[in-house]
């Protein structure tokens, strides 16, 4: 995780980017970034060294307020910030794309650039079971018919759940983001599979202009893309999709949660990105509760975020 942050960056959190407006301005606010939901497009159009592919920087009020990230294993906001952005996508494809993002191709360049640590965390899901793509997490470490060992399947599970740490991008998930979080903050959201329409929202409710970035926009560059990964590597089957949606039953909860609480969409567009969840997940989308208990993550609150604070009462139980 630390190596995927910014030269300038100092360490103490993981997976997500916390943006402080210059408190020269007005008002304060924190850009929640969760691993592969284009986190890094939206940053680095605001103006962060992310994996830029390139230096156009986006025009309006939320490039000039976003002082502070909250990113990996980093957490440097303030915490009585006005608002905090989140940056979403639908939790399969972002499930998916994080699995990619995290295996490494070059095992030994990894393990010398990223160190023992990280590398053992990788080889723990990569190497010591196996798993080259969802499909095989799914068919293998899911199914009842699946010829993974007791432990590999343990660990495809929380993986999935983000339980356990294996790659950085899948553990630091919507519930972890969520949770790290004051338990009062105020939400705006900015969706993957929207990200024109959701910028502008954010924009607007700052009191920017409603139509910043017009229809041919070209400041939103898709940054950080894995280049490495075919296709194939992305492919769910549809009893492999089941199986990944029932894991990922509280994480989808904790989705909806975000785009509930968020001031800048309307319950038509909250209604929206349910609707295209559903033909993804449908079973998990349209239940309130799962099976599973949300994970009790108090442990990995302390060690990623560094502390706890106005949490009291915050979890779901």
């Amino acid at each position: 995780c630390a190596a995927d942050l910014p030269h300038f960056v100092s360490i103490s959190s993981s997976n997500r980017i916390c943006i402080r407006i210059n408190p020269l301005f007005s008002p304060n606010e924190g850009f929640v970034h969760v691993g592969k939901t284009a986190g890094s497009t939206i940053g680095c159009a605001i103006g962060f060294n992310l994996h830029c592919a390139t230096k156009i920087k986006a025009p309006g009020l939320l490039p000039r307020y976003a002082t502070n990230m909250f990113h990996a294993q980093m957490y440097d906001c303030h915490d009585d910030s006005a608002y905090f952005v989140f940056v979403v996508r639908n939790p399969l494809d972002r499930l998916v794309s994080a699995f990619n993002y995290d295996k490494p191709s070059d095992w030994d360049d990894f393990r010398k650039n990223f160190g023992e640590k990280h590398y053992n965390f990788r080889k723990r899901l990569y190497r010591d079971c196996p798993f080259e793509s969802m499909e095989d997490v799914a068919r293998l470490g899911l199914s009842n018919r699946g010829t993974a060992s007791g432990e590999c399947m343990r660990r495809a599970a929380a993986s999935i759940e983000g339980t356990e740490h294996f790659g950085c991008h899948s553990y630091f998930n919507y519930q972890y983001h969520l949770e790290a979080v004051p338990a009062n903050a105020t939400l705006m959201t900015i969706r993957t599979e929207h990200l024109v329409e959701d910028y502008n929202s954010v924009e607007y409710h700052l009191g920017g202009e409603p139509q910043v970035l017009g229809p041919n926009q070209t400041v939103l560059a898709h940054n950080n893309e894995n280049k490495v990964t075919g296709d194939e590597l992305k492919h769910l089957s549809e009893e492999s999709k089941k199986l990944v949606c029932d894991k990922l039953c509280n994480e989808i909860q904790v989705y909806k949660e975000i785009l509930r609480r968020s001031i800048n969409l309307s319950e038509e567009q909250v209604e929206e990105s349910i609707r295209e969840l559903s033909e993804s997940c449908p079973r998990e989308t349209a239940a309130s509760t799962c099976v599973q208990p949300l994970p009790n993550i108090t442990d990995k609150l302390v060690n990623g975020r560094g502390y706890i604070s106005s949490k009291k009462g915050r979890r779901r139980e």
